[in-house]
């Protein structure tokens, strides 16, 4: 089976409601959406993207992953001013299994290198998805 990803990273606020969200882990934390210089993951530009792609490749080979599903996981966390993450969220997700997955990958990944305003680290929040196509 062979899984095709694509991940977009958008640090802003998206018109999605606190009824909107999987809320089981949230903590009140203040963040800034538009930040001088925006959070971003240990690496280059693509290392969000690579590190995903290969722990989701990974997580196929489990058992418990769905033999096919196609579509789109939105999700949202916060990177705190020290690059450790917080508030994960799945904002849409039509596989409770993957979603899952998602929140584990995403609660076991590296620190991040935190957003900056006047040259001072401060909460920000990520806005992502990742479209999942399983094709056989």
């Amino acid at each position: 089976m062979k899984i095709i990803l694509f991940l977009f990273l958008l640090n802003s606020q998206i018109g999605f409601t606190q009824n909107d969200l999987d809320s089981s882990l949230h903590v009140n934390i203040e963040y800034v959406d538009f930040p001088d210089v925006e959070a971003r993951f240990p690496g280059d530009s693509t290392a969000f993207f690579v590190y995903l792609s290969k722990e989701l490749m990974e997580a196929q080979r489990d058992e418990s992953w769905p033999t096919t599903y196609n579509g789109p996981i939105y999700f949202q966390f916060i990177v705190l001013a020290n690059g450790s993450i917080a508030n994960i969220q799945i904002v849409r997700g039509d596989n409770s299994t993957i979603n899952n997955i998602i929140i584990d990958l995403l609660e076991n990944m590296p620190d991040w290198i935190p957003a900056n305003i006047d040259e001072k680290p401060v909460n920000s929040r990520i806005f992502s998805h990742i479209s999942i196509n399983n094709c056989h």
